[in-house]
């Protein structure tokens, strides 16, 4: 479910950026910063995933970790 999310994110991002760069080159209005600007924003979205995915996966196993010691001290105090 989370990863059809995310695939669904980074296309609607891609989308997103072609869609805006095609409208640019009908007006002829916007000039080439402004396209290099739109990709830097892109790889900039890509990037904040990328960091969300791994700071979740630090928590997760953080939490498990911290559980687990928890549980066992619990035991111990129990067993004593």
């Amino acid at each position: 479910m989370f990863w059809f999310f995310l695939i669904s994110i980074l296309r609607m991002t891609g989308l997103v950026s072609r869609l805006l760069i095609v409208i640019f080159r009908m007006t002829r209005f916007i000039s080439r910063p402004m396209r290099a600007f739109i990709v830097t924003g892109r790889i900039f979205w890509l990037f904040a995933v990328f960091v969300f995915i791994i700071i979740r996966r630090f928590l997760m196993s953080w939490l498990m970790l911290w559980f687990l010691i928890s549980r066992f001290s619990t035991v111990s105090r129990f067993i004593r």
